[in-house]
């Protein structure tokens, strides 16, 4: 995985083990592709492409015990990509991950609060990455990157670390998504997506 230069950055909580990813425009999108991964502390890493304009052209969350502690730290090159568990298109290149059951149980407890936060939330976006939490509450906080503004779709893998899977991966850069093998066995329980769905998540 040398095609890009990986930074990590501040941990992401995903407490119920739901893992939700979806496109991010009010919030995130009603159709989301969801991966039951192990409940705790995750570590966004983004991949940037090597070329004279850098720009996102991968993100992955790794579970933060998989790599490791700091005296002796798994670099992102190490995870390996496994098999697709869907896919997820967007016209804004904008893919966010969050604990899906304790945003719904928050979002659905608050429908009005939730629609207010929603509708700012494309503009409260930084770039190329940034959080934001529904009612500044830090348990439901999205994680979302901006890569290349293409439409998609993009996949998104589980990451594999020692023959187990650690984790996503979603690819924004178009070389990378022309090499993914999309016969590979999925280990992950993926709900909402398959490797045939490749339009799981989609806005107008």
């Amino acid at each position: 995985m040398d095609t890009f230069d990986w930074i990590q950055l501040p941990n992401l909580e995903i407490r119920t083990g739901n893992l939700g990813i979806s496109e991010v425009r009010d919030g995130p999108s009603a159709h989301v592709l969801s991966v039951d991964v192990a409940p705790g502390t995750y570590r966004p890493c983004l991949g940037l492409s090597k070329s004279e304009n850098p720009s996102v052209g991968a993100f992955r969350l790794v579970c933060e015990k998989a790599l490791g502690g700091w005296r002796r730290r798994v670099p992102a090159t190490e995870v390996g990509r496994g098999g697709v568990g869907g896919w997820v298109s967007t016209d804004l290149a904008s893919i966010g991950v969050f604990d899906q059951a304790l945003f719904d149980s928050l979002r659905f407890g608050d429908p009005t609060g939730y629609a207010e936060w929603a509708g700012t939330f494309y503009d409260a976006m930084d770039w190329p990455h940034g959080t934001n939490a529904f009612g500044g509450d830090s348990r439901a906080t999205v994680f979302y990157v901006r890569g290349d503004n293409e439409l998609g779709p993009f996949p998104v893998s589980e990451l594999i670390l020692d023959g187990e899977p650690v984790g996503i991966e979603v690819l924004f850069d178009a070389k990378e998504i022309e090499a993914v093998d999309e016969s590979t066995e999925l280990q992950m329980i993926w709900v909402g997506g398959t490797a045939s769905d490749r339009v799981t998540a989609t806005t107008g």
